[in-house]
């Protein structure tokens, strides 16, 4: 085994966020008005340049959330480089979410925090994770993009449609990306149904093109759930590699094992990472 010093030339991790005296994370409140954002909470400055990230979250209260990651120069003024990120928690108080963020941070900012609730005021405690190398060797990315509207702290509703095992229709996710973007990645959420009926599977395309010529760039994405999870609790998925023009309209279309209004819904946010 080779003998580990400080100059130490190998990929290397740093920790912002936590408080080993009271063994918990940065508190991140929402807004005292449902879906909108709160004030920002700073994690802290880094030390290392990061060329990737693990936020990792868990709330205190049964809702859903859409956070947003920030960077800035002095610790006050934060400039939004992840938006909505979603956290599926309308049903369990203690969901916690690990987010694999291929994110470039510079050596001395400071990362700040700052989150809505679909309940006005409830609470996140949040800690960042920070890697001088990047996910699948990449260098980082600058900035990620929503390529869907959040809705209610959610994502966008999919709805697979009346016909078991048949696509349904095509739902815009986004009119226009505003970048372009050569990555995604893909958060699931419940769609605002806690009490589904029925285990069922499903598979989710994602397109781009204008409306009636869309073109499938991440076919047949598998999701599962129960009468227990009761949403496809998918809290951030590893990087995809598909590229998106600046411009492109995205949207999403899926077929499901059940059929049944409301139960069937599925609830999709997706970001673009913009080099």
């Amino acid at each position: 085994m080779p003998t580990i010093t400080g100059g130490y030339a190998g990929a290397r991790c740093e920790t912002l966020g936590v408080n080993a005296g009271t063994t918990n994370a940065t508190t991140v409140t929402a807004s005292a008005t449902a879906n909108s954002k709160g004030s920002w909470a700073s994690l802290g400055q880094t030390t290392l340049e990061w060329r990737s990230m693990m936020l990792c979250v868990a709330q205190t209260a049964a809702s859903n959330k859409a956070i947003d990651v920030g960077l800035s120069p002095d610790g006050t003024n934060f400039g939004v480089v992840v938006p909505d990120l979603i956290l599926p928690g309308a049903k369990y108080a203690d969901q916690i979410g690990m987010y694999a963020l291929p994110l470039r941070v510079p050596a001395g900012a400071y990362v700040g925090v700052r989150c809505s609730a679909s309940t006005a005021s409830h609470v996140l405690n949040v800690s960042a994770v920070g890697s001088t190398r990047g996910i699948l060797g990449s260098e980082g990315y600058s900035r990620a993009v929503a390529l869907f509207t959040p809705t209610s702290s959610r994502g966008t509703t999919v709805d697979p449609g009346a016909t078991a095992g048949t696509k349904g229709t095509w739902t815009q996710l986004v009119a226009s990306s505003g970048a372009e973007v050569d990555a995604i990645s893909v958060t699931i959420d419940a769609a605002g149904d806690v009490g589904r009926t029925a285990t069922a599977t499903a598979l989710l395309d994602i397109g781009i093109g204008s409306s009636g010529n869309e073109f499938v760039i991440v076919p047949n994405l598998f999701l599962r759930w129960t009468t227990t999870t009761d949403g496809p609790l998918f809290p951030g998925s590893a990087l995809l590699p598909v590229s998106i023009p600046v411009g492109t309209r995205v949207a999403a279309r899926a077929q499901c094992t059940d059929a049944t209004a409301g139960d069937r819904l599925i609830g999709l946010s997706v970001h673009g990472w913009v080099p």
